[in-house]
């Protein structure tokens, strides 16, 4: 059961990932214990601009897109932390209602399985 709840955990966390990537208009990609996603044409810009200043940007000197490479890396720095904190925030979610599950029913610890399944029983089985 133990093995099942941890999967269970670890697919939700990179779901939160997965569903914050896809809003963020990536192309994600889920795999058992991570989430890939792909660039997008504002990350191939911002390459694009350092491959041209590379020196300059190194150097700390000023260049022509200097105020847009800043500009994208702020965008860069906001999605990936957006991306990073859904997992984090899915991870609390799910801990938290199972938390309250634990609580709710703690007396009657076989009270939850019914409860749960119910929906999913014949109307007479209990």
């Amino acid at each position: 059961m133990f093995v099942a709840l941890f999967i269970i955990g670890v697919m939700t966390h990179e779901y939160g990932h997965y569903v914050m990537a896809k809003f963020l208009g990536y192309n994600p990609k889920f795999h058992f214990s991570y989430v890939s996603y792909d660039t997008t044409e504002f990350h191939k810009e911002f390459e694009n601009i350092y491959e041209q200043y590379k020196d300059e940007i190194i150097e700390g000197a000023d260049f022509p897109l200097k105020e847009r490479r800043i500009e994208l890396m702020r965008k860069l720095n906001k999605e990936r932390f957006l991306i990073v904190s859904s997992g984090v925030f899915t991870t609390a979610m799910i801990g938290t209602l199972g938390f309250l599950v634990v609580l709710f029913f703690k007396s009657k610890p076989y009270t939850v399985i019914f409860f749960l399944f119910k929906p999913f029983l014949a109307k007479n089985a209990f």
